[in-house]
């Protein structure tokens, strides 16, 4: 059975160093409790830092390592202080982390991190390396590891590899700022899966690696050399049953009716984040102080609870904040407090599960207002703590829990009038609104939980590598080559009909460099020679650059697209077409070429050409899926053919295609082998008409149906030279 490697930055356990003693503590993050049976339930293994630096425990290393093995099926990775310093505190959580959270004015890029960075990226490598099977799951978690699925990619090749991105991906314009912009990228496209909690952040990563690497995405999939890679949306849950049921806890009981007692007689508001500067808890206490200027009939009649939770203080920016937010905090206490009420009650301390449950059933009002946020679990934990279904949620569009909590009162956390009259309407609200409001959100939090996310995940992955399997069967290897020679011994009429474009020599819009070299003359000629062979060559140039390129080799020709065909050296119009509609038309490409910055148009004899490639990614997919349905309206009643090629929309007169030309020779004989070799020319009608000792193969990608691919046209020409050596018999 295949194991689960999950690899974190941090253990689920921590460790703490006193008397010389090493202790041991389940971590309670969303991430660490969230799996914790889930990944023992796929015989899994957590591999990650204990969060201590090596030197202080540098005598009970082999101790650690033992305990963690035996008793929580965990491995560690053992960080010096300068790795901790450089990897953790510098690259990830001075580059990697503001960057991320659009907060740029933060961004230190500094060489020494980024080296460290990668060091410590490889050190987690050599280890996963040193426990995975090939046939294993690893699961990386996390912006602390993107260059860890690119690094074990090269060292398992074929093992699966999950990234999971817990925070939020940025968009281009701020992704691009960053000076290792793609060795990132080109780290986490080493997986097979890659996700994020919403599509947004999806979004964003596509258009990063279709900008910066020049990979395009379809449905998700991007197409690589070698492999697919599928890049999705997963929301991440919570154990849902435990904090629903935290509260029947007698000890939980005891600390609510505690926490009751001292807030008696007042509506209490609750603030509960992490110290950082993403949070948006400066903005939330001045909404507070403006509430209470424009409302003063509510001093003396709440509690605003603010719980900052000690974080990263070795970091510049935090040291400041804590300043700020403590500074804020008196002053609003300070202005608007009176004998006997302060309305601040301001905590800077972590707090345990119990403790955390008791915060959350006392509370009516719970804001969560960051600037902006991965995901933010404890909104959803806050929902499924209340069984009694009447505290009411402020929560942020910035936090991607908003686009699943949409009966919640949703905010701009950078609109101080806003969430002023967020808490106002909050403190309002009636019972029976907030049941109402509650009851949809608990039963879809319940319905999708952390398990069920994670298995989602999983299985997705499972499903990717099950995906790029059956890619990797219609590779034409070794093998397939050989039972296709076999074919073509034995048949006595041949018949190979091999695209020109994108086949045999790549696409270049200058004409010159499409030519035939000599060795591909050399090749076609001997396959002309043979006489059980009929080999026809399909171009989308014009007849008198495919006159010029092969009438020394005899052959026959398909030219323009199928307009015309040279047989026994005469070239025939294969149909004559009317091209009035063009003038018609040619306005519409011109509209879309004006409003669609990096894109152009072409016109052929009998088709128009609108090409995006160096479009922005999103507005020419936008714009391209405009077009095709401007054309299909204004061309219902028209003989045109609408075709969609690789970032190019083409318009084209009725029955012209390389595939109908192609007719003309598979129904003229009965052929006991052909072969159809192109970038996209078999379609529905052609394969109607191909024997059943048939070949197709398409080149760059998989096309439908098609027996077998190839990514490189070197492989073609190998291929065709070798069935080139059989010696004409006659």
């Amino acid at each position: 059975m295949a194991n689960l490697i999950i690899v974190s930055n941090r253990l689920p356990v921590k460790l703490q160093k006193k008397d010389n003693t090493i202790k041991y503590e389940m971590s309670t993050g969303g991430l660490a409790t969230g799996l914790k049976s889930f990944y023992k339930s796929y015989n899994g293994f957590w591999i990650g830092w204990p969060g201590i630096a090596s030197k202080e425990i540098s005598d009970k290393k082999d101790e650690i390592k033992n305990t963690l093995n035996e008793e929580y099926n965990c491995e560690p990775v053992f960080l010096n202080q300068q790795e901790i310093d450089h990897y953790y505190l510098g690259y990830s959580n001075r580059a990697m982390w503001p960057l991320c959270h659009y907060f740029t004015q933060f961004v230190t890029h500094d060489l020494e991190n980024w080296q460290i960075y990668k060091k410590v990226n490889q050190k987690f490598a050599e280890k996963v390396a040193a426990i995975a099977k090939e046939d294993d799951i690893v699961w990386v978690h996390d912006y602390h590891l993107m260059l860890l699925p690119k690094m074990l990619r090269q060292k398992l090749k074929n093992i699966r590899i999950g990234y999971f991105h817990h925070i939020p991906f940025p968009s281009y314009e701020i992704f691009r700022l960053l000076p290792s912009r793609k060795q990132i990228l080109e780290g986490l496209l080493g997986a097979d899966l890659i996700g994020f909690h919403t599509y947004d952040y999806l979004r964003h990563f596509l258009s990063s690696v279709q900008r910066l690497l020049g990979y395009n995405s379809n449905l998700g999939k991007i197409e690589l050399n070698e492999r697919l890679v599928k890049v999705d949306s997963f929301p991440m849950g919570i154990d849902f049953v435990k904090f629903s049921q935290a509260a029947e806890n007698s000890e939980v009981q005891n600390k609510i009716k505690t926490l009751k007692n001292k807030l008696e007689g007042h509506q209490v508001v609750l603030s509960i984040d992490r110290m950082d500067y993403t949070k948006g808890i400066l903005q939330r206490l001045q909404a507070y102080s403006n509430f209470l200027r424009k409302y003063p009939q509510y001093t003396g009649k709440l509690k605003f609870i603010v719980v900052t939770v000690p974080s990263r203080e070795e970091v510049e920016q935090y040291h400041q904040l804590k300043n700020s937010i403590e500074r804020l905090v008196s002053e609003i206490n300070g202005e608007f407090g009176i004998l006997g009420w302060m309305p601040i009650w301001y905590l800077h301390k972590a707090f345990d599960f119990k403790d955390l449950v008791a915060l959350y059933n006392v509370s009516d009002i719970y804001v969560v207002t960051p600037l902006r946020d991965g995901m933010n679990l404890m909104a959803k934990e806050y929902l499924a703590a209340r069984n009694d279904k009447k505290g009411l949620l402020i929560l942020s569009e910035m936090a991607g829990a908003a686009n699943e909590l949409g009966e919640t009162i949703i905010v701009n956390p950078n609109n101080i009038e806003e969430l002023v009259e967020a808490i106002r309407e909050a403190v309002s609200a009636p019972d029976e609104e907030k049941i109402r409001r509650n009851e949809i959100m608990r039963e879809r939090l319940a319905r999708y939980d952390v398990q069920r996310w994670a298995e989602d995940f999983v299985q997705k992955l499972l499903k990717m590598k099950e995906l790029q399997k059956m890619r990797h069967a219609n590779i034409l290897n070794k093998a397939r080559i050989e039972k296709i020679r076999e074919s073509f011994h034995n048949a006595q009429q041949r018949l190979l009909l091999i695209d020109w474009d994108g086949t045999l020599l790549p696409i270049s819009e200058n004409k010159n460099k499409m030519q035939p070299t000599a060795k591909i003359k050399h090749i076609l000629r001997k396959l002309n020679q043979n006489s059980k062979n009929k080999l026809v060559i399909f171009s989308q140039a014009e007849k008198e650059i495919m006159q010029t390129w092969f009438s020394d080799l005899e052959i026959d020709m398909v030219a323009a697209n199928g307009e015309f065909v040279n047989l026994a050296g005469r070239w025939q119009q294969f149909d004559i077409f009317e091209n009035d509609w063009k003038d018609d038309l040619r306005t519409i490409f011109q509209v879309f070429v004006d409003r669609t910055p990096g894109s152009f148009f072409k016109e052929n004899k009998y088709s128009l050409i609108w090409n995006y490639s160096k479009a922005a990614f999103d507005l020419g997919e936008m714009r391209a899926r405009e077009l095709v349905n401007e054309l299909i309206s204004v061309t219902a009643n028209m003989e045109l053919q609408i075709l969609e090629h690789e970032k190019e929309i083409e318009l084209r007169a009725g029955g012209l295609s390389k595939e109908h030309a192609s007719l003309r020779w598979l129904t003229s004989n009965q052929w006991d082998f052909v072969l159809v070799i192109s970038d996209g020319l078999t379609g529905e009608r052609m394969f109607e008409h191909l024997p059943q000792n048939s070949y197709t193969i398409s080149v760059g990608k998989p096309q439908n149906k098609t027996d077998f691919f190839v990514k490189k046209q070197e492989v073609i020409l190998e291929f065709l030279e070798y069935l080139s050596e059989e010696q004409n018999e006659n």
